[in-house]
This record gives structure tokens, C-alpha cells and sequence, in this order.
């Protein structure tokens, strides 16, 4: 299992295809993050869809034998923050709505899991 609050850079997130989440962003602080499964027998370790959408990290953690009390002690135990590979270029609302659409591609039953708050970057 992995150690909790471990990093994880936009070049992977991009790389690896995880979707983005907002969690926890305060008018200050933006904080996005990916979530990824612990099991070492999972065949589909990385959420490329959005995990809180439809319950899928719930059912996917179930079938995996994964506990947790609530969505966030997940999120706190399972949840990577996104930190930039490139510090002059921030990690924004908009780099990730950007990032998730690249995901979603031309599936337009998606769209709505990809609304973002954007201006408050």
C-alpha cells in the first residue's frame, strides 16, 4: 500500500492517463488530485474516469477488498496530490479540465463529470 499524501508530477498524471479531482480547494489553495487502487492483484489500478462519479471508486475499492470509512478517509489514504513537473507552470482548474477532456476524448456521455469551476484559479 502506498504511503499516504505521496506526490504525483502532471508530466505521470498525463503520461499514466488519471483523471483529475478538486477536493478540498479553499479561495486560496487549489488542490487536485488522482486517485489510483492499493490492491497489488488490481488489473485496472488507474481511475481514468472520474472516481466519485456513479460510485465507481466505491465499487471498484469493494471489489478489490479495499476498506475505508468514508469518501474521505479514501481520499486522505488512496489519493496522490497533483504537483507540477515544471514549477513556472502551475497546477490550475483549467490544466486539469483540459488534462480530463484529453481523457474523455469524443465520449460525450462524459461531459458533465468534466464541469470545473473555472475563474478562481
Amino acid at each position: 500500500m502506498r504511503r499516504t499524501g505521496q506526490e504525483i508530477t502532471t508530466d505521470e498524471v498525463e503520461k499514466r492517463g488519471y483523471w483529475v479531482f478538486e477536493h478540498g480547494s479553499t479561495k486560496r489553495r487549489v488542490r487536485l488530485f488522482t486517485l489510483r487502487c492499493p490492491s497489488q492483484t488490481c488489473r485496472h489500478r488507474v481511475f481514468s474516469r472520474h472516481p466519485f462519479h456513479q460510485h465507481r471508486a466505491a465499487r471498484h475499492f469493494r471489489e478489490c477488498g479495499i476498506s475505508y470509512n468514508s469518501k474521505d478517509d479514501l481520499i486522505r489514504r488512496f489519493a496522490q496530490p497533483v504537483v507540477p513537473s515544471t514549477p513556472s507552470v502551475p497546477v490550475t482548474r483549467l490544466w486539469a479540465k483540459q488534462h480530463n477532456d484529453t481523457l474523455i476524448g469524443n465520449d460525450r456521455s462524459l461531459v458533465m463529470e468534466n464541469a470545473w469551476p473555472l475563474g478562481d484559479d
